[in-house]
């Protein structure tokens, strides 16, 4: 599951009156994306994968090691490339444990390259709005 977190986003509307509006200011662009991967009954878990704007962000300066992956760029977006790193690194895990899994990616990338060179993991993408299915 991949998800947005834009935290320094001011609400639009407040929770205890619907028609009630917020009004005021640019809408803060501030985000973090968040990589959440897990087998189909949530026993097995991959470590999270953050990514940010910054490379080293001063509120982790005195932390020696998170349960988590840190990546960044310019838009704290995930790139093909960080998906395709992933799957590489997950495919090298899976080859060393004899394992074969099945990866599902819920929305369809621009432009996802070729997989055949994977031989432990096989890639399968779930079609447009078809999350209500699920």
């Amino acid at each position: 599951m991949k998800q947005g977190f834009f935290y320094n986003l001011l609400p639009s509307k407040t929770l205890d009156i619907k028609s009630d509006t917020c009004h005021g200011g640019k809408k803060s662009k501030v985000r973090l994306t968040v990589l959440l991967c897990a087998n189909a009954d949530g026993f097995e878990k991959l470590f999270p994968l953050i990514i940010g704007k910054s490379k080293k962000s001063r509120c982790f300066k005195n932390v020696k090691a998170l349960p988590t992956k840190h990546l960044s760029n310019k838009k704290s977006w995930m790139t093909m490339s960080y998906v395709m790193d992933g799957l590489k690194g997950l495919d090298d895990k899976m080859r060393k444990q004899k394992r074969r899994i099945i990866f599902f990616i819920d929305q369809r990338p621009a432009h996802l390259p070729d997989t055949d060179f994977l031989k432990n993991i096989t890639v399968k993408i779930f079609p447009a709005n078809c999350s209500h299915w699920i």
